[in-house]
């Protein structure tokens, strides 16, 4: 079964929270889409495209068939990289904010491929913040790919330092606080993992009680709340 739709029944109401700003602004992302990779892709990344767009065009109840079909090609992916690429534009900017779940789900299976492209993205997001002060809707479109990128890389096989370090950097540095809320939520998704990851995390979000960030501040205490209970 797909996890996303599992986690709908089950994850708190300071996650919905979030997911409803998402939504409110996802309903017009497709206006703002992110650098188009549909030019000249080659045959794989087409082929890529199309089996996301059917994931997301799917309803609920048929979703585990074309689910499987985009992680095995994801998996089978000469360039995945570009593969998440394709699957972050399509969810941030196509399918409104069930398929920003969807995107967490499919990019958890990603490994060090969605590590990779969050590193990449945080220098390209910069400068993108920095040109487009007033472009409201690209930058929201950029909220939600941070979105996505940090609660799937708390959850993909990467090293956990390397998540803690990323996590990090995004909830201390970067000014959106979308994605510095994310940054909290992926916390609580590591937390979900081993007993030492665990323990490192909640002492992490014991000390972001404290933090002089409110957005930080706010849903750290919540997050903590849902795993002490």
């Amino acid at each position: 079964m797909l996890r996303a739709l599992k986690r709908r029944e089950t994850r708190s109401t300071a996650s919905r929270g979030v997911r409803g700003s998402l939504a409110t602004r996802a309903r017009g992302a497709s206006s703002a889409k992110l650098p188009s990779t549909t030019r000249g892709e080659p045959s794989e990344a087409v082929v890529f495209r199309r089996l996301v767009r059917g994931l997301i065009e799917a309803r609920t109840a048929n979703r585990q068939k074309p689910f499987e079909l985009v992680i095995d090609r994801l998996r089978e992916a000469k360039e995945p990289s570009h593969c998440v690429n394709i699957l972050l534009e399509e969810c941030a900017t196509n399918s409104g904010t069930d398929g920003l779940e969807l995107g967490i789900d499919v990019l958890s299976h990603a490994g060090m491929a969605v590590f990779v492209t969050a590193e990449r993205f945080l220098a390209s997001d910069a400068r993108t913040r920095e040109r487009h002060l007033n472009n409201n809707m690209r930058l929201n479109v950029h909220d939600d790919v941070w979105y996505m990128l940090l609660r799937a890389v708390a959850r993909a096989k990467v090293p956990p330092l390397a998540k803690l370090h990323l996590i990090g950097r995004c909830i201390n540095y970067h000014p959106s606080p979308i994605v510095k809320a994310a940054g909290v939520y992926a916390l609580g998704d590591l937390a979900e993992g081993t007993d030492p990851e665990r323990f490192v995390v909640l002492a992490i979000l014991k000390a972001l009680l404290r933090s002089p960030n409110a957005t930080v501040k706010e849903v750290a205490a919540k997050v903590f709340s849902d795993l002490e209970g």
